[in-house]
């Protein structure tokens, strides 16, 4: 599947480039950043203080959020498939903290059972040092890696979200999907997931070739 440039018009569906690696916000989360752990599998961390207490966060948290609460964290790793896709209620800003790829689709493209056809999503190259806000109609899940390095990648989002569910959900319609708060996860049934996920993920479990 073909790999597009984050500032190839086509990304202005799924989300925008924030700032670039001269910005001075990023290159402060970039230091940070690099010095989150990466280890052999994906690991998400919601909320990492050193990223939230810099001086970078007031700037994304007052031009960004509008002055929404807000957490910041890191999603590290290796990883070269689809296995789901999710989406929030609200923007999600990611930075690349290496290169690395995501695999991204619209909410309008979910049929009406809320299943998804993974050809429709379209594959972007995020360069290390881009700031981008993904749109809260984007779905979207774990970066890939290019090279044998693995990938950091920064993530800020509305305060809460991710955090487990308060109560239980009647599983129908979008609640079905419905996995942690303001996060709606749809799972391929090739992946390996945790228990519950709702499986609506139809077609190949797109994986990046090594």
């Amino acid at each position: 599947m073909k790999i597009l440039s984050v500032t190839d018009r086509a990304f202005s569906l799924y989300g925008k480039v924030l700032a670039a690696g001269e910005s001075p916000a990023v290159q402060e989360f970039l230091h940070i950043l690099a010095q989150t752990p990466l280890t052999g599998k994906v690991v998400y961390r919601a909320e990492e203080p050193s990223l939230e207490t810099c001086r970078a966060a007031a700037w994304l948290q007052d031009v960004v959020y509008g002055e929404m609460p807000l957490q910041i964290g890191w999603c590290n790793g290796y990883n070269r498939r689809m296995d789901a896709m999710e989406y929030h209620k609200a923007s999600e800003v990611n930075l690349a903290g290496t290169d690395l790829v995501l695999m991204l689709g619209r909410l309008q493209e979910l049929d009406q059972t809320y299943r998804y056809r993974t050809e429709k999503a379209r594959l972007f190259f995020i360069p290390k040092g881009t700031l981008i806000e993904i749109y809260g109609t984007t779905l979207h899940y774990a970066p890939c890696h290019t090279g044998k390095g693995g990938f950091r990648c920064m993530v800020a989002l509305p305060k809460g979200t991710n955090m487990p569910l308060a109560r239980k959900h009647a599983e129908e319609g979008e609640n079905r999907l419905l996995f942690a708060t303001n996060k709606w996860l749809i799972g391929h049934p090739d992946a390996e997931l945790p228990a519950g996920c709702f499986r609506g993920l139809l077609g190949e479990n797109i994986t990046l070739s090594e």
